[in-house]
C-alpha cells in the first residue's frame, strides 16, 4: 500500500535486494526480495543497495542524491552505478574517503 505513494523504494542489504543467503537454493523459507513483494507498477521505483552490511557512505550518498534530485544512474540490477559500477571502483572510493 505504501509503495503506491513512494517516489523511491530503497532496498538496503543483500537480503532486501536479492534474497541473500536465506533465499538461496530451494528457498524453503519463501524469502523474497523487496522487488518481488511489490506490484508490477512499483518495481521501477526500487533502488538496490546490496552488501552485508551496506557501507554507510553508500546509504547516505544514495539518500542525499535523491534528496537533491540528482538522477541516479542504475545498472541492470537497479544498483547506483556511482557505487556499484565495479567492485574495484567502489572499494577504491571507500578507501579514499576513509583516508581523507
Amino acid at each position: 500500500m505504501l509503495a503506491n505513494n513512494a517516489k523511491y523504494i530503497i532496498a538496503v542489504g543483500t537480503c532486501a535486494s536479492f534474497k541473500g543467503v536465506s533465499g538461496a537454493g530451494s528457498n524453503i523459507t519463501g524469502v523474497m526480495s523487496v522487488e518481488n513483494v511489490l506490484s508490477q507498477n512499483n518495481k521501477s521505483k526500487v533502488i538496490n543497495l546490496p552488501g552485508c552490511p551496506v557501507h554507510p557512505y553508500i546509504i547516505g550518498g544514495t539518500i542525499m542524491n535523491l534528496i537533491m534530485d540528482n538522477q541516479l544512474q542504475l545498472d541492470s540490477l537497479r544498483r547506483p552505478t556511482l557505487y556499484y559500477s565495479s567492485k574495484n571502483y567502489m572499494i577504491k572510493k571507500i578507501i579514499f574517503l576513509i583516508v581523507l
